[in-house]
């Protein structure tokens, strides 16, 4: 900056000393008859102290009548009554505030009423008056007429006299105005906090001189310095100083592009520093209206940024620039910009056009909002931060984008986007790391719309391109914390799993530590905690890899064990415990406090989660595994405690509190057999094996590999019907160094009906026992076998579905370059202690950790393939068409049966409409009269079942139309169903899980179309 370096300043005063010397300054205005300035320092004082929006209440009201008493007209009327000097004005956000001065000594009392009464006497309502004396007022004086003036005019009263003024002046915040108006020698004021060297030293200088230049690079100066102060908390009270010196730039005697400068920066630092625009509101909308004229995009795009500043400040009431005059001022921007890109032909340009398009689209839609002022308490304060700051704090996840805040169309935004990528090549140029920002940060608004896999992936290879793969990296890294923060984990997965890979190089190690980390902790808030766990091993093992006293070791070995407590496995938790708090104590400083390390804090709670179940458990062999597992008793963790203690609950009610806490019973990976239970998208598995360490490594190496594999079809519907599988996990040995690759084998479905499996995986013999992409292919083979079986895709739909989820790339990315068994290869089978694992029996509801896993991965309740609300109803229409003409002659009989008719009501009382009940009714009648059996209902033709019915065809007998018979007919038809929306139940299924899904994602129990009363009678 082009400032100039002062000299530190000496023989400073101390504060009393400068209270002293600006009480004798002041009681000088008197002497000098300088009421002018007086009244400007009470107008600054006020403004850095009091209000932000104030103005001088100088000159005659302006023309145009009445116009409802506005702010301009009432203040002006003010100076009429009081005269052109003496008084200001200033509307906070409840209430007006008048502010008074005087330089009077005499009779003070007579000259403060005098000026309230006038204040009140006629016009619009004041709530207080701060009145501002040069000469002292005794305490009992002031309090007697704040009384007097509460009393008669119900208005609140402040008076400030000389020695309160002098003594508030000294503060840092208020010195500049002293130094302004008091000719207070800069070398005699006391040290106080301050910024750095250039900052203090470009204040210095004006603080001295009084005077700016008028050169571009002392416009930079302020607005460096005003930015700075506005982003920094103990510097925000210079910001008044900064905007008293940056306000002659607005003068029209200045070029259009300084004024501009000028008004953005005031603007800003009204509302980022200072928490409100309200004084500003007139600058902004200028600044605004001049912006409609221009053509360059830099300006355009300034436009756009201050109008998202404007649309924030209404919503958080830091404005009186009206929602209408906002919304229609986006909607000539955004004209204006679209006609210039009409007639672009640069294509430099027209990207950054396109940019400024899409910006004004992310704009927030204030027509969403009710009401002409926005619901009050709803909306935090603006942060007083820059906006660079703003995007740090919002990529670091410190603060997070409000999604109940709609933008004006992120759809539109997002093909704008998509259009600029298309001739991004024509601009290689064009800077995209500040587009990969602004994308970013408002990543929840895009994720989930079509289009949003094929933005990312051009931006990231365009990054690449321009910097490199840790750029790559960082742009994924910056959408994964943005969804993150967001609390949208599963939507973060795929591109925290591209940063990991793009990181995992050279000076970029450290940062790959991390994204595996951060990825284990989005699949633990997912619930998948088998994925979690894995990652957390393999963050651990990376990280030692290069230095046994890794700081990231402690962190890994204590969440894997959060995740197996989580789970339900409380042996594996111990037996992870012991190294995790031995890895604490060893590498990190202050181990012993717990206040300090949270996820040592949170291990130690749920030790004493565990030592208080097994308590109540009362097992001795249980209590052997814990002192066995820890090396230490379990008395000494006695005054730890996340929670209330648990000491007087009895068994049963332990047992529920597990269950609803954690949908596993406690111990649940003892016994003869391990047993690994979790629910995802519908799917309930378990996973069995030996409870012995090489085959649970195996079980837990699928369990893994399954949850991290299902988040691949975030994105890619395989239409998985609700059911249960069983997958039985024993070893083999690898062949000659590569994985077995043995066939998984279908085995008959259990008596629950559980889809059963019998797979054989590879033992894990050594670090190099093989490749670990083959060990990747050998699970995703197996675990898309079991997914085939129970999706409902036609199997050509089903091949393209996995080809384009599961490649060579997207399973290196979604699973650790670290294999499991290798990741948790330091639980050698001492540390495991099989026999003791098998000595015990997991306690408590068997369950599959329902309520811990996250409602996006839980269940797929988004619309079916093919499924929109018109098909659905076009479909009820055509049924309604179709059974009037199939049944006819048997509703014309049945309507007159008091049985039917009651079944009727009973069944629309439980939600069935007409349809199903026709659909039922239907199925029936047409089984009845071809007497169709299992053997021979596949000879059923179209012409058969859908024929019109013919009065002298057999009738169904009535008492065989039940309740019960019409609700198994219903369900019978279920498959039928699932196919006319061309899905296909590729292996047997029961009747409910078929309804389950056509309930969840067919609407199948709401649609329903507009038809006359089938069961009329009539």
């Amino acid at each position: 900056m082009s400032v100039v370096s002062q000299a530190e300043p000496s023989n400073p005063w101390t504060p009393e000393q400068l209270t002293a010397y600006l009480r004798f300054q002041l009681s000088q205005m008197r002497t000098q008859n300088r009421h002018h300035a007086f009244e400007d320092l009470c107008r600054d004082f006020a403004r850095q102290n009091i209000l932000t929006n104030i103005l001088p209440a100088t000159g005659p009201v302006a023309g145009g009548g009445d116009q409802g008493r506005d702010f301009e007209t009432f203040h002006t009327y003010l100076a009429n009554n009081l005269g052109s000097t003496g008084h200001f004005v200033g509307i906070a956000p409840e209430e007006t505030v008048v502010f008074t001065c005087t330089l009077q000594v005499g009779d003070i009392k007579s000259k403060v009423l005098g000026d309230v009464a006038s204040i009140c006497g006629q016009g619009a309502p004041v709530s207080r008056i701060f009145s501002f004396v040069e000469v002292d007022v005794p305490t009992s004086k002031r309090h007697d007429l704040i009384e007097r003036v509460s009393r008669e005019y119900r208005v609140s009263l402040e008076i400030i006299d000389g020695t309160a003024l002098a003594e508030i002046l000294t503060q840092k915040s208020n010195v500049w105005i002293a130094i302004q108006y008091l000719n207070v020698p800069t070398s005699h004021i006391p040290s106080q906090v301050s910024g750095p060297d250039w900052y203090e030293s470009e204040k210095s200088r004006l603080q001295t001189s009084g005077n700016t230049s008028h050169t571009y690079g002392d416009l930079e100066n302020l607005r460096t310095c005003m930015r700075y102060a506005r982003g920094n908390r103990e510097l925000r009270p210079d910001l008044e100083f900064w905007i008293k010196h940056a306000s002659p730039f607005l003068s029209q005697s200045f070029p259009q592009d300084m004024q501009d400068i000028a008004s953005y920066e005031i603007v800003v630092a009204r509302l980022r520093g200072q928490g409100n625009m309200t004084a500003a509101d007139e600058l902004a909308r200028r600044f605004l209206k001049r912006s409609l004229s221009y053509s360059e995009p830099s300006k355009l795009e300034n436009a756009a940024v201050l109008l998202m500043y404007v649309q924030g400040a209404w919503l958080h009431g830091s404005t009186r620039i009206g929602k209408q005059w906002i919304v229609d001022y986006l909607g000539r921007l955004l004209q204006q910009v679209n006609s210039l890109i009409t007639s672009e032909n640069d294509s430099g340009r027209l990207c950054e056009l396109l940019d400024t398009k899409a910006t004004l689209l992310c704009s927030t839609d204030l027509t969403a909002i009710p009401g002409e002022n926005p619901p009050s308490g709803r909306y935090l304060p603006v942060p007083p931060l820059p906006h660079s700051r703003l995007v740090d704090l919002l990529s670091q996840g410190e603060i997070a984008l409000r999604e109940d805040v709609s933008l004006l169309s992120a759809e539109e935004a997002l093909q704008t986007w998509l259009e600029l990528l298309k001739i991004l090549p024509r601009a290689p140029l064009f800077p995209v790391t500040p587009l990969v920002d602004h994308i970013s940060i408002r990543a929840v608004y895009f994720v989930h719309l079509q289009g949003w896999s094929s933005l990312t992936r051009q931006l990231d290879e365009q990054v690449e391109r321009q910097a490199g793969l840790s750029a790559r990296a960082e742009s994924a890294w910056k959408r994964a914390r943005s969804l993150l923060d967001a609390g949208r984990p599963l939507a973060a997965i795929p591109d925290l799993e591209l940063a990991r890979k793009n990181w995992l190089t050279g000076d970029n190690f450290e940062k790959s530590v991390v994204a595996l980390g951060t990825t284990a902790e989005a699949f633990k808030s997912l619930g998948l905690f088998y994925a979690a766990k894995h990652y957390f091993l393999a963050a651990g093992a990376l990280a030692s890899s290069r230095d046994i006293m890794a700081p990231t070791t402690p962190a890994s070995l204590l969440d894997a064990a959060i995740c197996d407590f989580l789970a339900g496995n409380w042996c594996s938790f111990l037996a992870l415990l012991g190294p995790g708090l031995n890895s604490h104590g060893e590498v990190r400083g202050d181990a012993e406090n717990v206040e300090r390390w949270n996820d040592f804090k949170a291990a130690l709670g749920c030790l004493t989660y565990v030592r208080e179940t097994s308590r109540i458990i009362a097992s001795p062999e249980i209590n052997a595994y814990m002192e066995r597992s820890l090396g230490l008793e379990a008395p000494v963790f006695e005054d730890v405690n996340s929670g209330p203690s648990i000491s007087e609950t009895d068994a049963s009610s332990m047992e529920q509190a597990l269950h609803a806490d954690l949908g596993q019973p406690a111990f649940a990976d003892s016994g003869p057999f391990r047993t690994i239970t979790w629910k995802c998208q519908g799917i309930y598995w378990k996973v069995r094996c030996k409870n012995r360490r090489i085959d649970v490594l195996a079980a837990e190496r699928f369990a893994a590999a399954a949850q991290e594999i299902c988040t691949l079809f975030s994105d890619v519907d395989l239409v998985l019907c609700p059911s249960s599988v069983l997958v039985e996990i024993s070893t083999v040995p690898s062949l000659a160094g590569e994985p077995a690759q043995v066939e998984p084998r279908w085995l008959k479905p259990t008596s629950k009906g559980e889809k059963r499996w019998a797979i054989k995986l590879t033992r894990d013999e050594g670090p190099y026992a093989y490749d670990y992409h083959a060990a990747h292919a050998e699970l995703a083979g197996n675990i898309l076998a079991v997914l085939s079986e129970v999706s409902l895709l036609p199997d050509e739909k089903l091949n393209e579905a996995i080809t384009k989820a599961v490649t060579r790339e997207s399973l290196s990315r979604i699973m650790p370059h670290i294999r499991y068994d290798r990741a948790a290869s330091f639980i050698d089978d001492e540390s495991f202690n099989g026999a003791a694992r098998r000595g015990i029996r997991p306690w408590g509801k068997a369950g599959f950790s329902e309520p811990m896993v996250d409602a996006d991965i839980l269940e797929v309740n988004e619309a079916g393939p093919g499924y929109s609300d018109i098909e659905a109803e076009i479909r009820c229409i055509n049924r309604y068409k179709g059974f009037a003409r199939m049944l006819p002659h048997t509703l014309a009989r049945l309507n007159q049966e008091s049985a039917f008719q009651q079944a009727v009501a009973q069944l629309r009382g439980k939600g069935w409409k007409d349809w199903h009940i026709l659909q039922a009714l239907t199925n029936l009648v047409v089984n009845y009269r071809n007497k169709f059996t299992q053997e021979t209902i596949g000879q059923a033709t179209p012409e058969l079942v859908f024929a019109d019915e013919d009065p002298s065809w057999e009738a169904i007998p009535p008492e065989m139309v039940t309740l019960d018979a019409l609700k198994e007919s219903l369900e019978f038809s279920s498959a039928a169903t699932l196919r006319t929306w061309g899905l296909m139940p590729r292996s047997p299924m029961r009747p409910d899980q078929f309804m389950s899904l056509l309930e969840r994602r067919y609407n199948y129990w709401s649609a329903d179309a507009p038809h006359d009363n089938p069961f009329s009678g009539e």
